[in-house]
C-alpha cells in the first residue's frame, strides 16, 4: 500500500471538524489507488423527520472488498464538542442514494413540514487507517469518530440544499442546531493519538 495517511478530524475553537474525500467511502480495499487508504465515515441508520431513505448506498469499510451498505456517506461535518452556551450550530454534508431526492422533495413542498430533524446512527467501524509496519506497508483500521448516541440535528428547510449527483447519489448539505435536551459523547482518535473524549450537552 502507498499513499499519505490522513486524519479524519480536527478541533478548532470548540468545534469538531470533519472533512473527508467523497469517493473514499465507495472505494474497495482492492483498489490500487490512494483512495483505498483515505478515511471514510458512513452511517447505517439515518432518518429525516422519522423516515428512512428508501434505498441504501454501496459502501466499503476501510480495507474491505465486500460491499457494506449504508444510508449516508459523510463528506464534512462541523459540530460543537465543548459545553458552551450558544455554540450548538451544526453543519453536515454528504450523500444519500439518489432515491432520497424524491423523499426530500416531499418535505420541501409540504405545508406542514418546514423543518427537518436528521438523525445519524450506526457509524462504520473501519474509518481511518494507521500504518504500523513501514517495511511491508501493512495497515490497520480503527474508529476515528465514535458517537455514544445518535447525532440529531434540526434544520429549517431553507437551510437544506440537495441535488442529484451523477447516476447514483443525492448530495445533501444543511445547517441547523442540536435538538433541546441533546447530550452525546464523542470518542476520537487520530492516526498518532490515543482516544480522547468530548462531551456535548444542549438544553
Amino acid at each position: 500500500m502507498s499513499g499519505q495517511l490522513v486524519d479524519a478530524w480536527s478541533i478548532e475553537n470548540g468545534y469538531l471538524n470533519i472533512n473527508l474525500t467523497p469517493d473514499a467511502a465507495v472505494t474497495s480495499g482492492s483498489n490500487s489507488q490512494d483512495l483505498q487508504l483515505q478515511p471514510r465515515i458512513f452511517f447505517s441508520t439515518v432518518t429525516f423527520n422519522g423516515k428512512s431513505p428508501s434505498s441504501n448506498l454501496p459502501t466499503y469499510e476501510g480495507g474491505e472488498t465486500a460491499v457494506s451498505e449504508s444510508q449516508f456517506a459523510l463528506t464534512s461535518m462541523t459540530l460543537p464538542c465543548d459545553n458552551k452556551i450558544g455554540s450548538h450550530h451544526v453543519s453536515i454534508a454528504g450523500y444519500f442514494h439518489k432515491d432520497a431526492f424524491t423523499q426530500l422533495e416531499e418535505i420541501r413542498f409540504s405545508a406542514k413540514e418546514t423543518t427537518v430533524v436528521f438523525s445519524f446512527d450506526g457509524p462504520n467501524k473501519q474509518q481511518s487507517c494507521k500504518s504500523f509496519d513501514a517495511t511491508d506497508g501493512s495497515s490497520t483500521w480503527f474508529e476515528a469518530l465514535t458517537p455514544q448516541s445518535p447525532i440529531v440535528v434540526q434544520a429549517h428547510m431553507n437551510n437544506v440544499r440537495f441535488e442529484v449527483h451523477g447516476s447514483l447519489y443525492t448530495y445533501v448539505e444543511f445547517s441547523g442546531h442540536h435538538m433541546a435536551d441533546y447530550t452525546n459523547q464523542y470518542a476520537l482518535q487520530r492516526v498518532s493519538q490515543l482516544n480522547i473524549a468530548k462531551d456535548v450537552s444542549f438544553g
